[in-house]
């Protein structure tokens, strides 16, 4: 969850991505501003990739992400 105060703050229970057959989830906290996984890809193209946030009121999908090769 993105640390705002006020009015807006989504109330996310979870984060999840799935790329291709592979899913991850975990759960987020309210002191939470990212949420970081980890997996590993296989070389090639056409890999489909989803992200999404869960919540009692809420899914919808992650408006930003970011991927980094090791």
């Amino acid at each position: 969850m993105v640390k705002v105060k006020g009015e807006g703050v989504l109330a996310i229970a979870k984060a999840k991505i799935k790329f291709g057959e592979q899913s991850l989830e975990k759960k987020v906290r309210k002191d939470d501003f990212k949420v970081s996984f980890k997996i590993k890809l296989k070389s090639g193209e056409g890999q489909h990739f989803q992200s999404w946030f869960e919540g009692e009121q809420i899914n919808m999908g992650a408006y930003y992400i970011k991927i980094l090769k090791k």
